[in-house]
């Protein structure tokens, strides 16, 4: 080890102070693990899924056998489910949603809250393209978090039909088993994904396949089938592979990782005393244990709920099977029209007029309830076609009275009830309100008779009853929140019929201007049409002035344009105008024009109007044929990950953009978001970073760290930019491919979806509790750094590596960290139980342990930048693995450890570090000189100075000993750090630049060793470096360009 000598000492004794200090002050992780709160209602009872639902989607051509395959495939695996589990868990009851587009049978019932659009498991048709060897691969769409579940498992009508289809995934239930785990339990594949590394350094000194168990054996090849070659550190070439053994292989798990293997029965474990046929792999760089922090898919599994109440074995019962029809949707309108919607009501009539012409099919029902103090029905339940515009005439116009919310759904359930049984019909409630009950019957007195319906909620305002959102968490519908300055309601009411039907139309465009007042111009609002839109462009235009009023002039158009003027022109310049509802006062523009590009709404002001504007613009969507995929639209959905947060729970946005189910990548997504203090944005990531689990899968996800209140929040999604379509991919991952008979790898193929524009709303969410105001917590960070996932290891030559990760934020994945502690150890198993365990990673030269070269941890860059720090392996004759992890510090809280990453040094291939610079008079050694820009000491001292505070005898001790070394000779001080005096050209090109002390300064390489970047970060260079060869120019070699990003 290198003798520090005084002055190192006592920086030393700084050092080790300082950070006992952050670690007493910085606290513990800010927040819990992120969750999803999926949709589905399958219960588990008494060891029995109930309320699976399987649905088939109305264009899959009408097969009874198809029914009779789902019950044979289905019911054989609730036996293998319940093996697989230890006898855990297994399917009660399955309810397969029949689509309304299959002759219906009295054997069926009425669909209630079944929909496609929110089922577990989706039949369905994937396009056809020529990019995808395996169309009917099963797959499971999980962009969610460890142990949260997925968003459904899709299987194709050939999946189901076909044995030997599905035996290139290892049968039915193997498949099946794969995919429930990720859906179900959230756990994550334990074989290589695309774009991951094939293999890995252990802790047995050893490169080794990713895999679990280790006790699964196999051959390495390259994917043409030829042998592979060894690279100098080991590691095979890139395009190596292994190909597990077929026979005489001991493992018998992970079902996670290739389910296709005859001799992979189970889940891996690692509880104390697992054999080792089924013991976890910790090590391997897969998914499961980056996501998962190295647990098994076992111990994932025993901290969910259908695991941790009980460790009991439940008897295997048969599993039940009832068919449900999807019939036309019955709504029933329930409208709040007491005294505080005066200003509110037009507004309302003008979305529910959207959602009778533009949503609502012929043949479907609806009813319209009002209510304040009492409720009363204004429309029976009457069945849709050309009497629209009677309905729209039934809509509540005026206010009066209290409020009883239970009253108006008690009142909605008998109007659904008067055409047969509640609890075969069902039906569709939207319950719009404003206010707190105050009379009676209230809601909950009235909700346990709400089983047999759906009822969505819209809170209209910041005072809403709290009990309003528990309508529809109980029966499983949306909850809304609509802020008065927005265009929520519109969103809103263009939406609905998505779950139980599937998307009719794409919002393309939705903004709000208050207070409109007159303008010399026009405003223009531009919105593009893409060419997988083929249906009609509708827009509406509401006008409400600031008494709750609209647009004089009655049905007079003339005197309507004086006032006001709404037209549209399409991309050729063509003009098209407007038609104005004085019922409601809003315009409407209608066009079945096929241009493609920008077309352009231009509104004018002709009078001194101050008047509040709402524009909506929609594109009707023809019906996918999936056999022909270029007739399929672009659509977009979005959701809050959970309805509701207490204590330091985390919220998600997810946007999911695809084209069929293939995944659309490109554009810019982003959220505004109204919160109980206002309105603020956030942008959503498809880039597998943070909280988005999977990069390119056209999932976009972001986390809300910016709470600001107990109460509602809302949002409206934007996606606008030039757009790819992934063929050959989907959005999930699928089950292995068993490469006997099949190919596991295949490239992707982009296709150019062109410039695309949607516009959605994702629901709203509500927060309670102290913990959701920022002004409780110190510092105004609620969370702190999210966990680093992606630490990886590159670059590994001459002794150097690059250690890699994309840096977490100060809140999740928002901000900039204060700072990072990186630690490495040899011992895997308890780095893995205690970060600490690890020594920290420092930026002092040591000969002995591994250490920083470049790179500042007290410097972190903003959330979602690649950081890079480049680390010296230490000479050694032995092979020996090292394991680094990270963790990032906000000053109050500090992150999780990241997933380990690992490093093989072969000690033959290590070059010994130069020697360090001669010693001073005094005889202590020089220490380091930090690259430029790295100002790492002055936060060391910094944070010295506030916690010695705390310890005045040892600030005197301190001191003391400072002042006996400031008397030495102040040429010791200064070696090195003097005026650079002298040049002298070396024979490379480079330039050795000396100090006034005739010491070496600074070491700079010739231009053309530097690349075209601008030098921000050379490597100093002493004076006894300057021999021949690789190793004395090791510190040369490691300059980093800024402009390129490139070392």
């Amino acid at each position: 080890m290198w003798n520090v000598g005084r002055r190192g000492m006592i920086l030393t004794l700084i050092i080790l102070l300082v950070q006992l200090g952050a670690s007493t002050a910085r606290g513990n992780t800010g927040y819990e693990d992120p969750f999803f709160k999926g949709t589905t209602e399958a219960q588990l009872v008494n060891g029995g899924y109930k309320g699976v639902v399987i649905a088939i989607n109305p264009q899959v051509p009408e097969d009874s056998g198809l029914l009779s395959r789902i019950r044979t495939v289905w019911g054989e695996f609730s036996t293998y489910l319940h093996r697989v589990t230890r006898e855990r868990v297994f399917l009660s009851e399955v309810r397969i949603l029949i689509p309304s587009t299959w002759q219906d049978n009295p054997d069926y019932i009425s669909a209630v809250s079944e929909r496609f659009q929110e089922s577990d498991v989706r039949i369905d048709f994937p396009p056809t393209e020529s990019a995808s060897r395996y169309p009917n691969r099963p797959y499971t769409n999980k962009p969610t978090f460890c142990g949260s579940q997925g968003l459904f498992i899709h299987l194709t009508p050939e999946f189901l039909r076909a044995d030997r289809t599905a035996g290139i995934y290892g049968g039915y239930n193997k498949a099946l088993a794969h995919e429930w785990a990720h859906y179900r339990w959230g756990v994550f594949d334990e074989s290589p994904m695309r774009g991951d590394q094939h293999f890995y350094a252990s802790s047995l000194e050893q490169i080794e396949a990713v895999r679990c168990s280790s006790a699964i054996q196999g051959s390495r090849r390259t994917i043409d089938g030829e042998e592979c070659d060894t690279l100098p550190d080991g590691f095979p070439e890139e395009s190596c592979r292994v190909f597990d053994q077929r026979d005489g292989n001991t493992g018998t798990a992970s079902l996670m990782y290739k389910q296709f293997l005859e001799y992979v029965t189970e889940f891996c474990d690692d509880a104390d005393g697992t054999d080792e046929r089924v013991k976890h792999n910790a090590e391997a760089p897969n998914t499961q244990n980056r996501q998962c922090a190295s647990r098994s898919v076992w111990e994932v599994m025993r901290s969910h709920s259908d695991f941790s109440g009980s460790s009991q074995r439940v008897q295997l019962k048969p599993t039940e099977f009832v068919n449900v029809r999807q019939r036309p949707s019955r709504y029933v309108l329930v409208i709040d029209n007491s005294a505080s919607m005066n200003l509110r009501i037009l507004i309302l009539r003008q979305a529910c007029y959207i959602f009778i012409n533009e949503v609502l099919l012929d043949d479907e029902e609806l009813g319209i309830i009002q209510f304040n103090s009492n409720a009363t029905i204004r429309a029976p339940l009457t069945r849709v076609g050309g009497n629209r515009a009677d309905l729209i005439q039934a809509l509540p116009s005026e206010t009066a009275g209290a409020t009883s919310i239970g009253g108006g759904v008690s009142l909605g359930l008998e109007v659904l009830n008067v055409t047969g049984s509640l609890g075969d019909l069902g039906g569709r409630m939207i319950v719009l309100t404003d206010g707190w009950e105050n009379t009676e019957p209230r809601i909950p007195q009235i909700i346990n008779m709400t089983d047999s319906v759906l009822i969505h909620t819209i809170a209209i305002g910041r005072r809403v009853d709290s009990n309003l959102e528990s309508l529809a968490n109980r029966t499983g519908g949306r909850q809304f929140f609509h802020q008065d300055s927005s265009t929520a309601l519109f969103d809103i009411f263009s939406q609905f019929g998505v779950d139980s039907r599937g998307s009719d139309s794409e919002e393309l465009a939705s903004e709000y201007f208050p207070h409109f007042s007159k303008l010399a111009d026009p405003t223009e609002i531009p919105f593009v049409r893409d060419d997988t839109l083929r249906g009609r462009i509708t827009i509406y235009v509401g006008l409400v002035n600031q008494l709750g009023l609209g647009l004089a002039g009655g049905g007079d158009p003339a005197a309507v344009k004086s006032q006001f003027d709404v037209h549209l022109v399409s991309p050729d310049g063509a003009q098209l105008g407007s038609m104005f509802d004085s019922s409601v006062s809003i315009f409407v523009i209608s066009t079945e024009s096929q241009q493609n590009g920008t077309w352009t709404l231009r509104i004018q002001n002709n009078a001194q109007l101050d008047v509040n504007v709402s524009v909506l613009v929609l594109a009707r969507t023809e019906s996918p044929t999936f056999n022909i995929p270029s007739v399929l639209p672009i659509t977009a959905s979005g959701l809050w990950a959970t309805p509701s947060l207490q204590s330091r729970q985390v919220q998600t946005a997810y946007v999911t953009l695809t084209r069929g189910y293939n995944p659309v990548v490109g554009p810019e997504v982003n959220a505004t978001v109204e919160t109980p203090s206002g309105t603020t944005k956030i942008r959503l990531f498809d880039d597998g970073v943070g909280e988005d689990i999977t990069e390119g899968d056209g999932v976009y996800s972001g986390f809300f760290p910016a709470l600001n209140g107990a109460g509602r929040y809302s949002a409206q999604f934007s996606i606008r930019g030039d757009s790819r379509i992934v063929m050959g991919a989907r959005v999930g991952t699928g089950a292995a491919v068993d490469p006997v008979l099949g190919q596991p790898e295949w490239d992707l193929e982009y296709q150019q979806g062109g410039d695309v524009q949607r516009t959605i709303t994702g629901g709203s969410f509500r927060c309670q509790g102290p913990e959701c105001d920022p002004a409780n917590h110190q510092g105004g960070n609620i969370y702190g750094p999210y966990r680093v996932t992606n630490l990886r290891i590159r670059n590994v030559e001459n002794g150097t590596m690059d250690l890699v990760f994309s840096a977490p934020g100060a809140d999740l994945m928002s901000g900039t960290a204060s700072s990072y502690e990186m630690r490495w150890s040899t011992d895997f198993s308890q780095f893995r139980k205690v970060f600490t365990s690890g020594t920290p990673l420092g930026t002092a030269r040591n000969d002995e342990l591994p250490f920083i070269v470049i790179g500042n941890p007290s410097s972190p860059q903003v959330a979602r930048s690649e950081e890079v720090f480049i680390v010296r392996l230490p000479t050694n004759e032995q092979t020996i693995t090292y394991f680094f992890a990270v963790t990032a510090s906000d000053g109050m809280y500090t992150s999780p450890p990241s997933n380990p990453a690992s490093v093989m040094a072969i000690g033959s291939l290590i070059p010994p570090m130069p020697p360090m610079d001669p010693p001073g008079d005094d005889g202590t050694p020089m220490p380091p000189i930090d690259p430029p820009g790295d100002n790492g000491n002055l936060i060391p001292i910094v944070g010295a100075a506030v916690f010695l505070l705390l310890f005045l005898l040892l600030i005197l001790l301190l001191l003391l000993l400072l002042v006996r070394v400031r008397r030495k000779k102040k040429k010791a001080d200064t070696i090195g750090r003097g005026i650079i005096v002298s040049a002298t050209a070396t024979t490379n090109g480079g330039m050795v630049l000396k100090n006034g002390n005739g010491h070496v300064a600074r070491y700079e390489e010739p231009d053309e060793m530097r690349g075209n970047g601008v030098v921000t970060g050379s490597e100093r260079y002493d004076a006894e470096h300057q021999g021949s060869g690789d190793d004395s120019n090791y510190y040369s070699h490691k300059i980093y360009h800024a402009r390129s990003g490139l070392y």
